[in-house]
């Protein structure tokens, strides 16, 4: 806070002694340093308005991040329901094309009088039924590629439309860690999320203008040092030395109302950023701690899925067989092959929880990029 200052006088004429502004012919140089004590010394409005600037600065990158995170996480999201999409498609070609390999069979059966005809026409009637069910999840999986392809691009940034063929058998759900993993993975989202850093920096931006209202209700109390020194011939005696002068300037209102009436604000805002603080590393455990307990559920949800679908498939079959030795009806088969298509759907749904409570759990330990 400290300033230097310097000047030059010149006088014409003789002047009395008591004439402090007398000088010799050529004049008088002067250079001083004034350096505050109180007020505008430990900061003041320039340097308090260059501290908010680089704060100001820093508090861009976690905003970045902020909203890189919400990127990745729609990414993982349009992955997940992509693949949803891909398996119920997979489905219902599946059963499309169980009904079509049926038809030779059961127009043999018609045609040697073992079946009537009405068996035929309903599984012709369930033909088109599941070709309309392919033309819906195709649909349904061709929006889900064009959402994917917003975020799946090639090496020229250009969107890629993944065909149904890219699909995985499974998608990788990780190992989810234990409680105690957990808890070290809140202790560092507590400091790299960037919430968290912004907060931290939104703080510490209202902590200058705390510490500058602050300063600005202490009086003004100034050092001063000055040197002066007389060129030229000299017209005066008492002026052809060097002079150094040294000082102190109090100034000190009587009224601060203005300054309290600011603190006040400030420290009211003070606490109301702590306490929403406070709440932000609440609701950052508890997002945690609720995505990994979906993270959890997911994964035992995909297990038992993936049971009761060789359960489906099994009684499929068996059902299949009864039919062709004649033990079995059509329709106790369509319940079967609906049950298997249950069972699938049961699992697209399961792996698209999944990868959703995966993506949220990697965004809310922000461990997407600290892995």
């Amino acid at each position: 806070g400290a300033s230097l200052f310097g000047g030059y006088r010149l006088s014409r004429g003789f002047l009395p002694d008591y004439n402090r502004d007398r000088t010799q012919s050529g004049g008088e140089a002067s250079v001083g340093l004034r350096l505050p004590l109180l007020r505008d010394g430990q900061i003041d409005r320039p340097r308090a308005n260059l501290l908010k600037a680089r704060l100001s600065q820093e508090l861009a990158d976690p905003v970045i991040q902020q909203q890189q995170l919400r990127f990745l996480r729609a990414a993982a999201y349009a992955y997940g329901n992509w693949f949803s999409n891909g398996l119920r498609l997979h489905a219902a070609d599946e059963l499309l094309r169980t009904a079509r390999e049926r038809m030779d069979f059961l127009n043999d059966q018609v045609q040697s009088g073992l079946l009537p005809r009405i068996v035929l026409t309903d599984n012709q009637r369930l033909v088109v039924t599941r070709e309309l069910g392919v033309v819906q999840a195709q649909r349904r999986f061709e929006a889900a590629s064009l959402v994917l392809s917003l975020f799946h691009r090639d090496s020229e940034d250009r969107p890629i439309l993944n065909p149904k063929r890219r699909l995985p058998e499974r998608v990788a759900l990780g190992t989810h860690p234990e409680l105690p993993s957990v808890e070290q993975h809140i202790a560092r989202a507590l400091v790299e999320r960037p919430e968290i850093r912004s907060t931290k920096l939104s703080l510490e931006l209202l902590n200058v203008d705390q510490r500058l209202a602050r300063n600005q209700r202490l009086p003004n109390l100034d050092a001063t040092v000055v040197g002066r020194q007389p060129l030229g011939s000299s017209n005066y005696r008492d002026k052809e030395q060097t002079e150094v002068l040294g000082g102190l300037a109090l100034n000190f209102p009587l009224q601060q109302r203005e300054a309290r009436g600011r603190i006040g604000e400030l420290d009211a805002r003070a606490e109301q950023w702590q306490r929403e603080f406070q709440f932000l590393n609440d609701q950052i455990v508890t997002e945690i701690y609720d995505a990994h307990s979906a993270w959890v559920a997911a994964y035992g949800q995909l297990q038992q899925a993936d049971i009761n679908l060789q359960l489906a498939r099994t009684l499929q079959e068996a059902e299949l067989s009864r039919f062709e030795g004649g033990a079995s009806d059509l329709l106790s088969l369509q319940l079967r092959e609906q049950a298997t298509l249950e069972a699938l759907l049961l699992v697209a749904d399961a792996q698209n929880e999944g990868v959703r409570a995966y993506a949220d759990y990697l965004a809310a330990t922000a461990l997407v990029y600290f892995p």
